[in-house]
Parts: structure tokens; C-alpha cells; sequence
């Protein structure tokens, strides 16, 4: 948890700091959530690949409850538990503060990138059309 702990933190303070508007907290949360599913999303996918687990099928009214649900556990959690003013004074100083900042950019480039690299991979490779037709 402290790795989305992090993640949060430097998503709303980056929204906070640069917009400089009170909606930084919720920003933080909501791409906190998407993120997380993203990551469930991709792990499932390659675990369905390369053992015998199958995911169910989900139709996209179990992907918004899913979603929306994520949302208010992660809303309870950075609104009541672990405050932004109690990261803010946890990592206010911190010494790899740029190089966690990357860490932070590259996990999130990653998780929004790897479920479409799957879908193209699925459909036009091992679907049998090539990408380059």
C-alpha cells in the first residue's frame, strides 16, 4: 500500500501545485483507481495466457461496479485514514524525490499502455492478421 500511497500523493500534489485547485485530492484518488484496475486488468490477462486461469467474462456493467467500487474505497482511504496532509508531511524530505517521480510516470505510462499492446497483440497477431497488412 505505501506504493499507491506514493502514487497518490504525487498525483494530487503535482495537480495541486500546478492547477493550484481543491479538486487535486479527487484527481489523485480517480487515476489512483484507474490505474489499479489497469493493473488487475493486465495481470489477469497475462495469467490467463500463460496458465490455466480463466477470467470470466465481464460485461462492462461488472467493469463500473468494479470500478466505482474501487473508487470509494480508495476515496474512504485517502479522506478519513491517510490524509494528504499526512503524506505531505511524510515524504516533504524525501531525498529521490525526481527519480520516484519517473518511477511514478513510467508505472503509470505502463499501466494505460499495457492492456492496449495486449489488445493490439491478440487481434492482429496471434489473431492471425498482421499489423503491417
Amino acid at each position: 500500500m505505501k506504493w499507491f500511497d506514493y502514487i497518490f500523493y504525487r498525483i494530487a500534489q503535482s495537480y495541486l501545485m500546478k492547477w493550484k485547485d481543491d479538486t487535486g485530492i479527487f484527481t489523485g484518488i480517480a487515476i489512483l483507481t484507474l490505474s489499479q484496475f489497469l493493473f488487475l486488468l493486465t495481470f489477469g490477462l497475462v495469467l490467463s495466457h500463460t496458465s490455466n486461469f480463466k477470467i470470466p467474462y465481464l460485461n462492462k456493467y461488472y467493469i463500473w461496479l468494479i470500478c466505482l467500487s474501487g473508487l470509494v474505497l480508495n476515496s474512504i482511504r485517502y479522506k478519513k485514514f491517510i490524509t494528504f496532509k499526512m503524506l505531505e508531511q511524510k515524504y516533504a524530505n524525501e531525498n529521490n524525490a525526481k527519480k520516484n517521480g519517473i518511477l511514478v510516470v513510467v508505472y503509470l505510462i505502463l499501466m494505460f499502455l499495457l492492456p492496449v499492446l495486449y489488445g493490439v497483440i491478440k487481434h492482429n497477431i496471434i489473431g492471425g492478421k498482421s499489423i503491417f497488412d
